[in-house]
């Protein structure tokens, strides 16, 4: 978005107030994503795990995308860390969610559970019989 605006409209980086008004929202977004990187939980579930993977992708990127704002190497520098923390979250829960399910698998092949569709359970189903009292 950055370059598309720097090639088609640079003056709008120009304008009073807006290079200040990105700068800090900026620190606002490094300082939640700190915060949100700092204490990755883990949980039970792989659909839970595979949700909290892709809110992490979706943060790095976000985080990789708004050092490009950054006109202080040392800043712009410190985001793409941070973005790599949260890509690297983001793979450490898509690789749990990997094992809860091959785990779960397993589990359900040993104990001969799964779900068998719908062809064993209509197999000779009445709908007149069910009816029939009404």
């Amino acid at each position: 978005m950055v370059s598309f605006i720097q090639e088609y409209e640079p003056r709008f980086f120009r304008r009073n107030g807006i290079r200040s008004g990105l700068t800090t929202e900026s620190k606002a977004l490094r300082r939640f994503a700190e915060e949100f990187v700092e204490d990755v939980a883990i949980p039970d579930e792989a659909d839970v795990a595979r949700g909290d993977g892709a809110v992490y992708s979706a943060l790095g990127s976000a985080v990789s995308r708004t050092s490009f704002l950054e006109s202080d190497d040392e800043e712009a520098s410190a985001l793409q860390a941070l973005a790599e923390r949260c890509a690297e979250s983001a793979r450490k829960l898509e690789e749990h969610a990997a094992t809860l399910e091959a785990k779960e698998g397993s589990d359900d092949a040993d104990q001969g559970v799964g779900w068998e569709g719908a062809s064993g359970s209509t197999a000779g189903f009445d709908v007149d019989a069910v009816f029939s009292d009404f």
